[in-house]
Formats: structure tokens, sequence, C-alpha cells
């Protein structure tokens, strides 16, 4: 009976241990950049084209003309990046490894949701 309780025990703390011990693991993956050259919605009539480089963004093709971005920021984890210009802002998140969705909300316009993959 004695036997039964020890190795009871011991199974416990070696699944109490590999928590302890694989939590600080996955935080510690890395993010995946978002560097790259963003595409989409020209099947939508909204062509999309956001250019990224040091996960900012460089570069906003929106409504037949290049934007110029006023700020751009990424959050901790990689998942989102947001971005303004004069009139608007929008929020990329990350759906997957090649794919992505923009939120654009513009002053006075319905927001309008691009479905992105890198070019």
């Amino acid at each position: 009976m004695a036997a039964q309780g020890i190795s009871r025990f011991i199974g416990a703390a070696v699944i109490v241990c590999g928590i302890v011990v694989g939590a600080p693991l996955a935080g510690a993956q890395q993010t995946a950049s978002w560097d790259a050259t963003w595409v989409g919605g020209w099947d939508t009539g909204n062509g999309t084209q956001i250019v990224i480089a040091g996960n900012q963004v460089v570069g906003f093709y929106w409504h037949d003309e290049y934007v110029s971005i006023l700020e751009s920021h990424s959050a901790n984890d990689g998942s989102t990046l947001t971005f303004s210009w004069r009139g608007g802002q929008a929020i990329l998140n990350r759906l997957g490894e090649k794919s992505a969705r923009v939120l654009v909300r513009q002053a006075g316009q319905p927001d309008i949701a691009v479905d992105l993959t890198p070019d």
C-alpha cells in the first residue's frame, strides 16, 4: 500500500516538474517577423499592399495611392501590428505564418477587412 502511494507521489511530481520546466520554454519561442510585402484584396476592389521592415510599416498602398505612415507599433508577441496615417488607422492581425487580416478604419467610412499574404 505504501509503495502505491509513493508511486502516485512520484508521478504527480514528474507532471508538476514538466509543467514548471515547460512553461518558460513555451514563452521563449521566437515570434514570427512581419517583414515582407503583404498583399491582397484585389479581387474585392480593395487592393492593398503593406510593406513592413523591422516589424514597422514603411509603405501602405490603399485605394490607388501610397499614404504616408505617421506611426507604426508591433505587439510584443508579434501577433498584431497597428499603424496610422492622416485620416485613418489599421490593425494587422496574424492568422498564420503566411496569412493575415488588416482592418482599415477611416473617418466617415465603414471599416474594411482585407485578407493578406506575403508576396
